[in-house]
Parts: C-alpha cells; sequence; structure tokens
C-alpha cells in the first residue's frame, strides 16, 4: 500500500513539473529590438532581430535542458553573459558575423556542442566562453580575434588541435587548462604574452613552438602536461631560447622549464648560475641532472617531483641551500655525486644532507 503510495506522489510531482515546463513561456524579447522563440516539438531556440541582447537575459532558462539547436538571425550585435551556459544538449550553432561581443561564459558546459565557427567581427574571446564544452573537436578562431582570456576554453576535452591566428597577441591565464585532447597547438609570431598555466594538463601535447614574439611566458605554461617532451623556442626570440627542448632564458643564465616528458639524463650547461622554482618539477621520467660549477642558486621546488631521479652530479664546490629544492625525490635511492673536497658541507647542507648516499668526485 505505501509503495502504491509513493508513486502516487511521484505522478503527481512529475505532473506539477511538466506542466510547469509546458506552461512556461516559450517566447518573448531577450533585447530592445530582439526576439526569441523556443520551439519545444523540435527542441529548437530562435532569436531574430537586430541589435545587442540585454545583459544577463536568459528568459529561455526553463528549456536551457532540452535546446538542441540554436539559431540566431544575421544582425544580432552581441550575446550576453552566460546566454546559453548548461544547454547541455545544444549541438548544433552558428554564430553570424554581425556578433561582435561575446559575454563571458555564454556557451560554458554546453557538453554536447562539438564544433563552432567564431564571427570574423570578434576580437575577443571573453573568459570561460567555452570552458567545459566536453565534446568540441574543432574551433576555428578568426584573424580579427586579438585577446583569448583567462579559461576561454578550459576543460574543452574533446578539443584536438588549436591554431592560435597572427592576429592574437595574448593568450590568458588557464585558458586551454586541462583540454587531455589536445595534440596541436600553433602558436603565431604574434603572441606576446602567454599565462600562467595557460596549457596547464594538456596531456596529450609531445612538442610545442614559442614563437620569437613571445615576451612573456607565465608560470606553469605547461604545468601537468606529462607526455610534452620539448618545449622549443624560435631561435629569433629575445628573452627565451631552448636546447634540446629545454627552455632558458635569452642568455642561458637561467634553467626556466624541462618539460615533463623530458626522459633520461639533463646536463645543464656551463653558462646556467639559477635553476628556477619548480624548473624541473615533475619531470617523473628524468634518471640523471648534472649540475655545473657555474649554478650558484637553485630555486625551492626545482626538483619536486621528480620520483624517477637515480643520480645527481653537482659539480658546484658550495652546495646551493634550501630544504624544499628536492622536494618528493626519493632521496633513499638517487646517488648524489659532488666534488670529493666539499663532501663535509653537502652531508651538513639544508637540502642535501637528507640524501643517504653522497659520494665524491674528483
Amino acid at each position: 500500500m505505501f509503495e502504491k503510495y509513493k508513486l502516487f506522489v511521484l505522478l503527481i510531482v512529475f505532473g506539477w513539473i511538466s506542466a510547469g515546463i509546458s506552461n512556461a513561456q516559450q517566447s518573448g524579447s531577450c533585447g530592445e529590438n530582439l526576439k526569441w522563440n523556443f520551439d519545444s516539438s523540435t527542441g529548437k531556440l530562435e532569436i531574430s532581430g537586430k541589435g545587442n541582447m540585454e545583459e544577463g537575459s536568459m528568459p529561455w532558462s526553463n528549456f536551457k535542458s532540452t535546446i538542441h539547436s540554436l539559431s540566431l538571425e544575421d544582425g544580432i550585435t552581441s550575446i550576453s553573459q552566460r546566454a546559453f551556459q548548461e544547454c547541455r544538449v545544444l549541438k548544433n550553432l552558428n554564430i553570424p558575423n554581425s556578433v561582435t561581443y561575446i559575454g563571458s561564459l555564454a556557451f560554458a558546459d554546453c557538453d554536447e556542442l562539438e564544433s563552432v565557427n567564431i564571427p570574423n567581427a570578434l576580437t575577443r574571446i571573453k573568459e570561460g566562453v567555452f570552458a567545459s564544452c566536453e565534446s568540441l573537436k574543432s574551433v576555428n578562431i578568426p584573424n580579427s580575434v586579438t585577446i583569448i582570456e583567462m579559461t576561454a576554453f578550459a576543460q574543452c576535452i574533446g578539443l584536438k588541435s588549436v591554431v592560435i591566428p597572427n592576429s592574437v597577441t595574448y593568450i590568458g591565464d588557464i585558458a586551454f587548462k586541462d583540454c587531455i585532447g589536445l595534440t596541436s597547438v600553433v602558436i603565431s609570431n604574434s603572441v606576446t604574452h602567454i599565462g600562467n598555466l595557460a596549457f596547464r594538463g594538456c596531456t596529450g601535447l609531445t612538442s610545442v613552438t614559442i614563437p620569437g614574439s613571445v615576451i612573456t611566458l607565465g608560470v606553469g605554461v605547461f604545468y601537468k602536461c606529462e607526455n610534452l617532451s620539448e618545449i622549443n623556442i624560435d631561435t629569433g626570440n629575445q628573452y627565451y631560447s631552448s636546447i634540446n627542448g629545454v627552455v632558458y632564458n635569452k642568455e642561458k643564465t637561467t634553467l626556466i622549464k624541462c618539460p615533463e616528458g623530458k626522459e633520461g639524463s639533463l646536463i645543464i650547461p656551463n653558462s646556467v648560475n639559477t635553476i628556477e622554482n619548480g624548473a624541473l618539477s615533475q619531470c617523473v621520467g628524468l634518471l640523471s641532472v648534472t649540475i655545473p660549477n657555474s649554478v650558484t642558486k637553485i630555486e625551492p621546488f626545482a626538483f619536486g617531483g621528480c620520483i624517477g631521479l637515480q643520480e645527481i652530479i653537482n659539480h658546484a664546490i658550495t652546495p646551493q641551500e634550501d630544504d624544499k629544492i628536492f622536494s618528493n625525490v626519493d632521496k633513499t635511492k638517487c646517488v648524489l655525486r659532488v666534488p670529493e673536497n666539499s663532501l663535509a658541507e653537502y652531508r651538513n647542507a639544508e637540502g642535501w644532507k637528507e640524501f643517504e648516499r653522497i659520494e665524491g668526485i674528483k
């Protein structure tokens, strides 16, 4: 009897919800000169008229879980912030070239959206516009775009390749974060700034080239890119350089980043005097590292997470002290080899004394 009662209550609740959706307004205005209409039988949302969409407008929110396709009439000039966020079954999207502005998060969390054409009048891809569009496989960024803001394509796990056109000058923080399917990125020779963690967690990348135009590489641009074995810097770059896929400053006095997919041994050149914070972090495939006598400073976490290290050869007479240099390095298995006359100093130095095997070299 109780089970029948529960079923009866559920049927009533479901009826209320269904009635609420069916009775919800299916058309109206979404801007001074814009109208919208939703056809529940086809799942198609049409927006017509000319001009800007009202900011914050999402009058079709009651139907967002059933919007399969979207038609935007040529003449619409803006799409408001979060306008179509969480339209999770939206598959077909054509944005007319009349659109010059798309607000933040406008198409975020559209799980089934597979492709999108960005209008050629757009100059800025705003924060999180296509974030977490997990089925997005391709995107065409036109030559009108100059700025890609933070999280613009973050967690687009289906995205396979991206070409940054030669109009773009700025790639924001975490712009392509966790795009795990991304295997190819072409960065044109117009980009001057690549933000912090811009390609963090893009585990499909194996090689990338930084053009000569880049002035600023943010912190951890390729952090958690575990299969990336080469970061090549164009020889015309005035601020950065690379040797065998490892990034240094132009003068090669500072080691900035060894890609996390680097395997085997690394011999740091004699020109280097500083190894930056996190420079070799998470390089789990590195087995041996040779540090020249020229290195006087090793910053915290420089070797953090290098769990595969079997040997470190440090030619520096004086230990570069910091207790966080070798965070999560197995100091019971990794052999430390240092100048024979400096053995006593290393055995008492912060960051080095924890190694169980410290051997002298001549």
